[in-house]
C-alpha cells in the first residue's frame, strides 16, 4: 500500500502543473477546497465496489488542496491588491447599471455590453497586480 503522504505531494505536484497559477483569494481556495470534500462526500454516500479506493482518491485530493490553500493564501502574498478589488465593484456597479446581466427560465444571461465591461475590469484588474507585485 503506497504512503498516504507520498500520494498527497503527488496530488499536490499535479495540481500546480495543471493549474499553476497560486489561488488568488481565501475565497477562490475555499471554494476548490469545498469542491473536493463535496466529491468526497459524494464517494461516502456511494454503495459500489470500488468506494474505498474513490473515498482514499478523494480525500488525498481533500488534502492536496488543504496544503495549497495554506501555501497559497495563508503563506502567500495578499491577493489580491485594492484596486483589483475596486475594479471589479466598479464592474458590477456597471453591469447592474445598464441591466446587463438578466434571467431567463432560470438561466443567468448576459448582454452584449456586459463583456466590454468584464473587459475593462479584467484590464483594470491586470494592471493592477502588475502594480501590486
Amino acid at each position: 500500500m503506497s504512503d498516504a503522504f507520498d500520494d498527497v505531494r503527488a496530488e499536490l505536484q499535479r495540481a500546480r502543473a495543471k493549474f499553476p497559477r497560486a489561488q488568488a483569494s481565501a475565497h477562490e481556495g475555499f471554494a476548490v477546497l469545498d469542491e473536493e470534500r463535496d466529491e468526497l462526500w459524494d464517494e461516502v454516500k456511494g454503495n459500489h465496489a470500488e468506494r474505498k479506493a474513490r473515498m482514499r482518491a478523494e480525500a488525498i485530493q481533500v488534502a492536496a488542496m488543504a496544503i495549497r490553500f495554506i501555501e497559497d493564501v495563508c503563506d502567500g502574498a495578499e491577493s489580491p491588491p485594492p484596486d483589483a478589488e475596486r475594479a471589479a465593484e466598479k464592474a458590477l456597479r456597471e453591469l447592474g447599471k445598464h441591466d446587463a446581466l438578466y434571467t431567463h427560465h432560470g438561466d443567468v444571461h448576459a448582454r452584449p455590453e456586459a463583456y466590454k465591461i468584464l473587459a475593462k475590469a479584467f484590464e483594470a484588474h491586470a494592471r493592477a497586480r502588475g502594480a501590486g507585485t
